[in-house]
């Protein structure tokens, strides 16, 4: 319900791709509009595959945008370095069992590190917030307290969904950073951002 979101939205399944006739050909000084035969459909189909997985890359590595935004495969990778964020590089994890979201450091954060059975360990364990919390997380890191703060005609920031909870500030900043880390709980108070469906945090 969104004027930006068409009417019919047409998602493929995980493992599927779409793509239009315009695949087929290339920006060229005789073609600037990439404009492909629309009633060929074959012609679009046979650089599909070009298209997602270029060789410039070896042909392997393939990916395309569009998906459902509940797969965790949609998930972007979340690294953080500064003054603001905490030194011990950390691996944040969801609850396991304890319902809350820890730290892995040391031996504990690189168990299995480089091999394709730890990154499938890790998938499941790596700790998601929604992208929506970025805006405040990045806030949080520069000491911008987003209530008091004011655009240069005066105005105040365009409301954002995203609210940084307690626990995620807790386990992304430094506690010893003075001004970020006295940022984030003056600013802050009970705030739900925690959840899961986004960004990986690492």
């Amino acid at each position: 319900r969104n004027r930006r979101v068409a009417p019919v939205v047409v998602a493929a399944d995980l493992g599927w791709t779409l793509c239009g006739h315009r695949a087929a050909t290339k920006v060229t000084p005789d073609n600037p509009t990439r404009g492909g035969d629309p009633l060929n459909w074959a012609e679009g189909h046979s650089a599909c595959a070009q298209t997602l997985c270029p060789q410039s890359v070896g042909g392997e590595e393939c990916g395309a945008h569009g998906y459902d935004t509940a797969a965790p495969e949609m998930r972007a990778l979340f690294m953080a370095r500064g003054p603001a964020f905490r030194k011990d590089g950390a691996r944040l994890v969801e609850g396991v069992g304890q319902g809350e979201a820890r730290a892995y450091t040391g031996q504990a954060a690189t168990n299995g590190a480089g091999s394709e059975t730890g990154a499938k360990n890790w998938e499941s364990k790596t700790l998601a917030f929604d992208n929506v919390d970025v805006h405040s997380i990045v806030a949080r890191a520069l000491g911008i307290d987003l209530r008091a703060a004011a655009l240069a005609d005066g105005s105040p920031p365009p409301a954002v969904d995203g609210k940084l909870s307690d626990g995620l500030a807790d386990l992304l900043f430094d506690l010893g950073a003075g001004g970020a880390r006295a940022a984030a709980s003056s600013s802050g108070g009970r705030d739900s951002g925690g959840g899961s469906g986004g960004d990986g945090g690492d």
